[in-house]
């Protein structure tokens, strides 16, 4: 894990549709970039339709990353996304990983 501060964010973008069948393979691709970064830069600006499974990777990501010290970042979420982050509770998670 390096901490240089010139390091890149790993961009991850988010498809349009994260129905439950989308959530295996979101964790596959957060392990994939969490291993090229330790900043990670996922995109929520497509982001229509989201179910919980997803909301739950992503909470978890942003949790683990962030206790192990990198960074993780969830930028320009989609109305459907930050509605599903508030319906679950998580909206502060949302709004500290927006934060950056």
């Amino acid at each position: 894990m390096s901490s240089g501060s010139d390091e890149k964010p790993c961009a991850y973008v988010l498809p349009e549709v994260l129905d439950i069948g989308a959530a295996s393979s979101l964790k596959e691709g957060l392990i994939e970039a969490g291993s090229a970064s330790d900043l990670i830069a996922v995109d929520g600006s497509k982001v229509e339709r989201v179910s919980t499974p997803v909301v739950q990777v992503l909470a978890a990501a942003g949790r683990d990353f962030t206790a192990e010290g990198r960074s993780f970042q969830l930028r320009d979420a989609s109305q459907p996304l930050v509605f599903a982050f508030e319906d679950l509770g998580l909206a502060e998670d949302l709004k500290r990983w927006s934060s950056h």
